[in-house]
């Protein structure tokens, strides 16, 4: 077993609601939709959030909607070390997998707020979060946090283009992995 390079330094869950149908359901997990975003800075202090809602009417047991929201840090030495990739790929990994671990915890959260509801634990689906999947963005230049906290020194053959910017909803300037398909 490895050290992990991700810390996760508070978690909260802003918001969690379910409601029990009243109706034969299935029994099977619930499908979920997941928005994933993070917030990269150069202070070190960076954020996470997740929110997952049932999908649709699929004859589920329940309803549900959940927030997590977390601050992280990571060591880059033991990122770039144990992920085996260019410090440009390393918001990307980082995004996913800190999405992935907050997935978990929102996950089992639900199973045991339910727990004594009428269907039993909720048992949401299974899912690989992909770095595609999680919004990425920064109150700073993108290049300056590919810079300072990544340790990216440029677009060269070893370290690839840096990222194209973009606006996130809030008028933040950042980044955002276009989904491949």
């Amino acid at each position: 077993m490895k050290p992990s390079p991700l810390r996760l330094d508070w978690v909260c869950y802003p918001r969690l609601s379910y409601e029990a149908r009243m109706q034969e359901a299935k029994p099977s997990p619930v499908p979920t939709r997941i928005k994933a975003a993070v917030m990269f800075n150069a202070d070190g202090l960076h954020f996470a959030d997740l929110s997952l809602e049932s999908a649709g009417d699929s004859g589920s047991a329940y309803t549900f909607s959940v927030q997590v929201v977390a601050t992280f840090g990571f060591d880059r030495d033991i990122a770039l070390q144990s992920y085996r990739c260019r410090p440009v790929d390393l918001p990307h990994i980082l995004s996913a997998n800190v999405a992935r671990v907050l997935y978990s915890g929102a996950r089992e959260l639900l199973a045991t707020a339910t727990g004594r509801a009428p269907h039993g634990p909720l048992m949401i689906e299974s899912v690989l979060i992909e770095p595609h999947d999680v919004e990425i963005s920064s109150r700073e230049p993108m290049e300056v946090i590919l810079r300072e906290v990544f340790g990216v020194e440029g677009p060269g053959k070893d370290e690839g283009a840096l990222p194209k910017e973009s606006t996130s909803r809030d008028g933040k300037r950042g980044t955002r992995k276009k989904p491949q398909g």
